[in-house]
C-alpha cells in the first residue's frame, strides 16, 4: 500500500485549495451527518421549518441540503475518504485537487490500479465525480476522454478481489438451526427470554440466538440485504391476502421514493416445529417476546400516512438494548450491520460450518439460489429481492449440484442415444 494512503484522512467539509491554480476558494465536500431530507425522506419538512417565499437563505440552506441528500450518507462518508486520498496525493505533488486535471487523474488512477481491486478504484472515481458536481464542475472522467478509457481499461483489466463469494444459507442450513433451537426452547418462554435473565445459561444468552434465527429467516424469506434488516420496524410487518404476510422493506438501496417496495412471505400449516416456517416462528416466539417487552407498534405510527416512508415512532423489528437494563421505546436502538453479520456467524459456527465464508449477504443468496432451483419465474425473483438490473439476479444465483449435472448429463444421454442408434441396420423390402 503506499505510504500516503496508510493514513486515510476525512478533510473537513470546506478546505482550502493550494493557490496556485484555478480553485483558490474553498470548495465543498460531502457532509458526514444526516441532512434534513435524510430525515424526512418521503413526508415532508415539518411545518415549522417550511420556508416562505421571501427567506431566501433558508431556501439556500434547504437547496444545498437536497443535493447533499443525492447521495446517502453511508455513501458520502465513504466518498469522502476516498476523496481525502485524492487530496493527499494532491497535497504531495503540489497540484490543485479542483477542478481534476487529465494528467493527475490518470495518475492517480493508475496508482490505484496497482494496489486495489477494479471495483474499489470505481468507487475512488466516483467520489471525485460526486465531489465535482456538489461543486457545480463538470464530470472529470467524461471530460478527458483518456481518464475514461483508463477507468474502463481497469475494470477490464484491473486486479480482482481475493476474498471468495460467501456461502449461502441453504435449507439444511435452516433445519440444522431450527432443529437445534426447537431442541433448545419447545416453545416461547418469557422466564428463559426475559432480559434480566443471566447472561449466561445452560444455552448462552437465549435472546441472541432467538433473535438470530429471527433475522436469518426473514432475510431468507425476503431476500433482505444487511442494512435492509436494520431499518425494518414493528410496521413494517403487514397481512396480506391468503395469510401471507408483506414484509415493507423501506429506504431500500434500489427504492424508489413514493414506490412501495418489500417482499411477500408465505404461510404454511402447522407449528414452527413442523415447518421451520419464518411466519410461523414470529407468531410463536419473536412477536410475543417483543409484545412482552412493550415493543409494539406506536399510536402515532407513520405508516398509514406515508406508507412508503421509515416509520420514526415504531421501534425497531430487531431491536438492542444496553445490557443489564430492560429494552424500552427509549433505550433500544435497531442492530447495525455488523451485528446482523455476527448472527449469521455465530449460527454457522453451531450448524458445524466455517463462519469466515457466511456473512449477511449469505442469506440474500440463499434466498434467490433457493427460489432460481424450484424454477420461480426470474421476474418474480427479480421483484422479490428488489433488482432493478434483470440481470443482477445470476450474479447473486448458486446454482446446485445437481442443476449444474443436468448439463453434463443431458451431454451424455445424447451420445449415448445416439451410440445405440449406430448399430441398429435399416433394411429397405
Amino acid at each position: 500500500m503506499p505510504p500516503f494512503f496508510r493514513n486515510m484522512i476525512v478533510f473537513d467539509r470546506f478546505q482550502t485549495c493550494l493557490k496556485n491554480g484555478k480553485c483558490a476558494e474553498p470548495f465543498k465536500t460531502l457532509q458526514d451527518k444526516h441532512t434534513v431530507w435524510d430525515v424526512v425522506r418521503g413526508k415532508g419538512l415539518p411545518q415549522g421549518c417550511i420556508p416562505s417565499a421571501r427567506d431566501l437563505g433558508r431556501l439556500d440552506h434547504l437547496a444545498e441540503q437536497l443535493i447533499q441528500s443525492k447521495w446517502a450518507l453511508s455513501t458520502r462518508i465513504s466518498y469522502n475518504a476516498w476523496f481525502g486520498s485524492w487530496q493527499e496525493f494532491a497535497s504531495l505533488h503540489r497540484f490543485t485537487p479542483l477542478p481534476a486535471q487529465e494528467r493527475w487523474l490518470l495518475r492517480y488512477f493508475t496508482l490505484l490500479a496497482c494496489y486495489y481491486s477494479a471495483a474499489t478504484v470505481e468507487i475512488a472515481a466516483a467520489s471525485i465525480v460526486a465531489v465535482h458536481r456538489i461543486n457545480n464542475l463538470a464530470n472529470p472522467v467524461q471530460a478527458f476522454p483518456a481518464v475514461q478509457t483508463l477507468v474502463q481499461s481497469i475494470k477490464k483489466n484491473g486486479l480482482v478481489s481475493s476474498r471468495s463469494k460467501k456461502f449461502v444459507v441453504d435449507a439444511a442450513f435452516v433445519v440444522k438451526m431450527c432443529t437445534m433451537f426447537v431442541a433448545w426452547f419447545p416453545a416461547f418462554d418469557y422466564d428463559l427470554f426475559h432480559p434480566s435473565a443471566p447472561g449466561k445459561t445452560s444455552i448462552e444468552r437465549s435472546i441472541v440466538w432467538m433473535r438470530g434465527v429471527a433475522i436469518i429467516l426473514l432475510g431468507l424469506a425476503a431476500g433482505l440485504r444487511a442494512g435492509e434488516v436494520t431499518r425494518l420496524t414493528r410496521c413494517c410487518w403487514e397481512h396480506a391476502a391468503h395469510n401471507s404476510v408483506f414484509i415493507h422493506v423501506k429506504l431500500a438501496k434500489n427504492g424508489k421514493n413514493g414506490v412501495r417496495s418489500g417482499a411477500y412471505l408465505a404461510p404454511d400449516t402447522g407449528s414452527f416445529a413442523d415447518t421451520f416456517n419464518c411466519i410461523d416462528f414470529f407468531d410463536e416466539y419473536w412477536f410475543p417476546f417483543l409484545d412482552a417487552c412493550g415493543l409494539k407498534q406506536s399510536g402515532s405510527c407513520e405508516h398509514l400516512e406515508f406508507p412508503t416512508s421509515h416509520c420514526s415512532t415504531c421501534p425497531p423489528l430487531f431491536p438492542t438494548w444496553p445490557s443489564r437494563r430492560l429494552p424500552t421505546s427509549e433505550s433500544v436502538r435497531a442492530v447495525a450491520t455488523q451485528e446482523v453479520t455476527s448472527v449469521v456467524k455465530q449460527w454457522a459456527v453451531k450448524v458445524g460450518k466455517d463462519p469466515k465464508n457466511f456473512s449477511a449477504i449469505s442469506f440474500r443468496r440463499g434466498s434467490v439460489s433457493l427460489a432460481a432451483a424450484e424454477k420461480v419465474a426470474r421476474n418474480i425473483r427479480q421483484q422479490q429481492c428488489r433488482w432493478r438490473s434483470q440481470g443482477m439476479q445470476d450474479h447473486y444465483t448458486v446454482p446446485t449440484v445437481e442443476e449444474q449435472l443436468e448439463y453434463g448429463q443431458a451431454l451424455s444421454k445424447q451420445i449415448r442415444r445416439s451410440k445405440e442408434c449406430s448399430t441398429k441396420r435399416v433394411t429397405w423390402g
